[in-house]
């Protein structure tokens, strides 16, 4: 026979009756419905006088699994109010690739089921910025959730940005500003004609003997501020007295093979180094002296012939 039940949908409750006479007894109950329920005992009389029974209103309520069973870190949003033999898919949270597992809530109050495997998003490279210097392999293969460096490339110069890879599988941050470095001259430079005043990473320029020197020019390159290559080899050019109006009375001599850079005395000949000395005056050796001598002869406490050039 079926009795008062106060439980959820409605759900007639199946009451058990082992022999029916006029004292009071126990009554048990089992649930017709597909869920199990659970609830108190009641104890019911049967009333000789009017042949029914006595008693208070039976509550049963199904058995319902709490969601603080399953695991945390997941999707767990679709598990709530789920009673015994009603199931849930239990998945991955954003930033993960998508995936699911089954739980099933049991007769005993508790989830059964495992996991899924979840793995994180990996930000693609192509939300990372694009410009000149710019390195961004430091955040290749970053996932979601963490972060990376975004530098500047060799050769150039600038503060680095950090970069986040966000739950959506893009990556944000702020772009560093990267400027090429300028190439500082090195002092031997100064012995070399050049062209390299200025030069950035990646460019290149040309080294040359200075005037006064041979020698077959050279390449060298800027490298992230320093100037890579080699030094042309240069030789001192010898020095000539062609095209110059040297009076007979000089000796050149001492100044035959000299090189750029070096000097050398040019003096008067003996004679007139001799006739000086004795006290001669100035005006008896004019006379017999070419008069193209006279601006390289000066008078002075020491020999008043003897003139020195630097040759350059």
């Amino acid at each position: 026979m079926y009795g008062p039940f106060n439980g959820e949908n409605d759900q007639p409750v199946e009451f058990l009756l082992p022999y029916f006479q006029s004292k009071p007894m126990l009554i048990q109950m089992n649930h017709t419905a597909h869920a199990p329920l659970i609830g108190d005992s009641a104890e019911y009389y049967c009333n000789p006088s009017t042949r029914e029974f006595e008693g208070p209103a039976v509550t049963c309520t199904k058995i319902s699994c709490n969601v603080d069973q399953l695991p945390s870190g997941f999707d767990s949003s679709g598990c709530s109010n789920l009673v015994a033999g009603d199931f849930c898919l239990v998945s991955c949270q954003q930033g993960f690739i998508p995936a699911e597992e089954k739980y099933t809530c049991g007769v005993d109050g508790n989830f059964s089921g495992t996991p899924p495997q979840c793995e994180r998003v990996i930000c693609p490279a192509d939300t990372l910025p694009v410009a000149p210097g710019v390195n961004v392999s430091g955040c290749i293969g970053t996932v979601s959730g963490a972060s990376c460096e975004v530098a500047c490339e060799l050769g150039y110069q600038g503060s680095a940005s950090m970069y986040s890879c966000g739950l959506d599988g893009a990556f944000t941050g702020t772009a560093p500003v990267c400027e090429r470095k300028t190439c500082a001259l090195p002092d031997s430079f100064s012995t070399y004609s050049h062209t390299c005043d200025g030069i950035q990473h990646g460019a290149g320029c040309t080294i040359s003997c200075a005037a006064g020197y041979s020698g077959s020019s050279t390449e060298q390159v800027c490298s992230d501020g320093s100037l890579l290559g080699d030094l042309p080899s240069c030789t001192p050019d010898s020095c000539s007295f062609a095209g110059m109006n040297i009076p007979t009375a000089i000796d050149v001599s001492p100044c035959v093979g000299a090189v750029s850079g070096q000097t050398c005395d040019v003096q008067c000949q003996r004679r007139e180094r001799n006739a000086l000395k004795s006290g001669t005056p100035w005006s008896s050796i004019k006379k017999d002296e070419d008069t193209s001598l006279v601006p390289f002869l000066f008078w002075s406490d020491h020999d008043p012939c003897h003139v020195s050039f630097t040759v350059m």
